[in-house]
């Protein structure tokens, strides 16, 4: 009989406090375990791991990986990240390139991320685009066989927010292609208008406010969309419901409602409630690596996901989202998301 060795990894686990200090690490293990074989075969001589220069091996490497995260995590006060914060402004950190367009050049790939010449023009990838199509149907009728070797990719490198609509003409035509109406109508809407995340938002009144989070009292106010106000005049009477319409089974209306924040004021009445509007404070972990939290947004301008309005008090708006990180702790590594806000 011989000995079949099985060695098992033990669990491992990071802690840490709020501050994104370490708090407790516990180190990986591994255990040794002999079973019989049911099988006779020559035997042959085990010599059992020297586990303790294993286990000292592994935990210098977590070390050096938590330390290599732990990098990121450089809390700071809020006067030192307005400061900073004022610097990249004065520096025009947070205005929009040119090349935030979703209409400027990208460049193209293989599948496995070599660059390519063409195409590179916004006008290069709508003709590429045009033969996508062409070669699609040549393929569906076996007249050429597929290979990677057809396809372009845009670089992630270089990835531009608002590409879907960019390439409005060529939606159209797969648009069409879809089953049946109801689908077509909604993809439409999607390429073209983008998703409206108040589009299904109900109406709620001061008296039947919600709560929201610790502190919060939220009902919503009532604003009109442009765009279903255009096309609720643009439709025959016969089609309309009020300030309703429906289109392709779906029904729209002209009003949109937001959230908005409703808080207990003192008059000479009494106590009352009344709606101002809901500014969503960043999240307390932003202040545990400003320096992520700033390079993202940066990032998100570079692309054009989102475009510096200016200051919050030069800015009037109805509803402000705060900036959110999550933290993915994992156990070799420490993970963030940030993320703009999270919805009421």
């Amino acid at each position: 009989m011989n000995n079949l060795i099985i060695i098992r990894m033990g669990k491992r686990k990071i802690l840490t406090n709020e501050d994104g200090t370490l708090k407790k690490y516990s180190v990986s293990d591994y255990k040794v375990k002999k079973i019989k074989h049911s099988k006779n075969h020559e035997k042959i001589p085990y010599t059992p791991p020297n586990t303790p220069k294993m286990d000292a091996a592994m935990e210098l490497y977590n070390e050096n990986q938590l330390a290599e995260t732990m990098i990121h995590f450089q809390p700071q006060s809020l006067e030192k990240i307005q400061q900073q914060v004022e610097e990249k402004f004065l520096l025009g950190k947070f205005k929009s390139p040119n090349t935030a367009s979703p209409f400027s050049d990208v460049p193209a790939t293989t599948i496995d991320d070599k660059p390519l010449k063409w195409p590179l023009k916004h006008t290069e990838w709508l003709t590429f685009s045009y033969r996508c199509l062409t070669n699609f149907e040549k393929v569906l009728t076996g007249k050429i066989t597929p290979t990677w070797d057809l396809v372009r990719y845009r670089s992630e490198k270089h990835f531009k927010a608002g590409s879907y609509s960019a390439f409005a003409p060529i939606w159209l035509i797969i648009i069409n292609k879809l089953a049946d109406d109801k689908t077509k109508q909604l993809a439409y809407k999607l390429i073209h208008q983008g998703l409206t995340v108040f589009d299904n938002q109900a109406a709620i009144s001061i008296k039947n406010k919600l709560p929201y989070r610790a502190s919060t009292q939220l009902a919503t106010t009532k604003t009109i969309n442009p765009y279903y106000m255009w096309l609720h005049s643009q439709l025959p009477e016969d089609m309309k419901m009020g300030n309703s319409f429906v289109l392709s089974g779906t029904k729209y209306n002209i009003y949109s409602h937001y959230p908005t924040e409703v808080s207990q004021e003192n008059t000479e009445e009494g106590k009352i409630w009344k709606k101002k509007p809901f500014y969503q404070a960043n999240s307390s972990k932003t202040t545990l690596c400003p320096d992520e939290i700033t390079q993202s947004i940066e990032d998100w301008i570079e692309t054009g996901a989102v475009q510096y309005v200016g200051r919050d008090k030069e800015v009037e708006s109805p509803i402000r989202a705060g900036v959110v990180m999550a933290l993915n702790i994992k156990p070799d590594k420490i993970k963030t998301r940030i993320t703009i806000g999270a919805q009421p």
